[in-house]
């Protein structure tokens, strides 16, 4: 049975940091085509997304279309099951809704970290028995178990521990989380597998995922994972890696900011077959490493003459000096378009007898202060159009605030 894992897609994303407010929706459709062409290559039999589909609770519309459309093709109308979990980003109840609507199609949408749900679901040459956060997959002779365990706050899985009457307030998170994925299954099968959205302690973040802890809390101890799980198929963090032997993060499908394209450029989804002996797996690159490029240049100028080998790839650009010419500025945007995910100016840094050092900030009023802020950033007066604008906000913001 083969197994294809990935997660993280962050549909609706805009890229951190970007100044230029890139939208990543269109290299993730290319990506995510990309991923149901494999699966259509490698004959793949169940898809696994481990949370994250989205980038927040409430995603624009062309990402719910481009979610959709996607899983609708990676089912192959009903051929095929998707398995799907939600995770931190994700609003659990908004990816409920449409879980009337897919089960017919053999996708199968696991929302909150305990279940009651038991289903039944034929297709057309597979069978699925679900019975709680358990779900059985049968499929060509073959079986597997999975175990469904999407982001679970502390909240969530308090509410989860009374609902299961497992309440249990001496109990840390871990032991909360290593209670319920001890449980045994209701059903037999020759391969059993854990899928959740979760910080494992001795993951590698990418530098783009949105914090989950505090301290330790929501850490996760991979020491606590059943022996009895033969392979963990994860969520959450944003590289692609391995821990241990059986424990696997597939990665984000796209970077999310710089330190992501630093860090993590190149991008992949896993494929798995587990047998009597083990599992074999193999990573396919979805993005490959170079795609997306990290530039430095002195000045504006020197970025505009290169401008023909920018526009291979996407590129990050950062300029050495502060940002004193915005016709230049505007110039290079134009000719990028659609290549260009960001642009970051170096800011100077304040010296001894600077403005800001000698002036009382206090004794300013916000005009004066934006002002004199603007002339020590851009070497020159703003426009009181410019002005104008940043009171009213900050008026609305602090009406707000109140």
């Amino acid at each position: 049975m083969k197994i294809l894992h990935t997660a993280d897609w962050h549909l609706g994303k805009v890229f951190e940091h970007s100044q230029v407010n890139f939208s990543l929706l269109e290299e993730q459709r290319r990506i995510l085509e990309k991923i149901v062409k494999i699966a259509d290559e490698e004959r793949v039999d169940v898809v696994v997304i481990a949370g994250d589909i989205f980038d927040s609770y409430n995603p624009p519309n062309e990402a719910r279309l481009l979610f959709n459309e996607t899983i609708t093709e990676l089912s192959k109308q009903g051929e095929r099951p998707v398995v799907i979990i939600s995770g931190n980003h994700d609003s659990p109840e908004g990816l409920a809704t449409i879980k009337p609507l897919t089960a017919n199609h053999g996708i199968i949408i696991h929302h909150l970290p305990v279940s009651t749900e038991e289903r039944h679901i034929r297709g057309r040459n597979f069978d699925v028995e679900i019975k709680g956060n358990w779900l059985r997959l049968e499929k060509g002779g073959e079986s597997a178990i999975f175990f469904l365990l999407p982001f679970v706050s502390e909240t969530r899985l308090n509410e989860a521990f009374i609902g299961d009457n497992l309440l249990d307030k001496t109990l840390s998170y871990n032991e909360k989380i290593e209670k319920l994925i001890s449980k045994e299954p209701p059903f037999d099968g020759d391969t059993r597998i854990l899928v959740s959205h979760i910080f494992i302690d001795s993951g590698v973040e990418a530098g783009s995922e949105k914090k989950l802890i505090l301290g330790s809390s929501y850490l996760f101890e991979s020491s606590r994972i059943p022996e009895s799980f033969d392979l963990v198929l994860l969520g959450h963090l944003h590289k692609s890696q391995r821990i241990g032997e059986r424990i696997f993060y597939s990665g984000s499908i796209f970077p999310m900011n710089l330190a992501e394209i630093e860090r993590s450029p190149a991008k992949y989804v896993s494929i798995f077959e587990p047998g009597k002996s083990g599992f074999s797996y193999e990573e396919i690159e979805i993005l490959p490493g170079d795609y997306v490029r990290v530039r430095e240049f002195e000045d504006l100028e020197s970025a505009l003459r290169e401008i023909e080998n920018l526009k291979t790839s996407l590129v990050y650009i950062k300029i050495k000096r502060p940002l004193t010419n915005h016709e230049t500025l505007v110039e290079l945007r134009r000719a990028l378009r659609e290549n260009l995910l960001g642009i970051t100016f170096e800011v100077p840094e304040l010296v001894e007898g600077d403005y800001f050092e000698k002036t009382d900030l206090e004794s300013l009023t916000d005009e004066e202060l934006f002002r004199e802020f603007y002339r020590h950033q851009m070497g020159k007066d703003p426009d009181d159009r410019l002005v104008e604008v940043f009171i009213r906000i900050l008026n609305e913001v602090r009406h707000e605030a109140h």
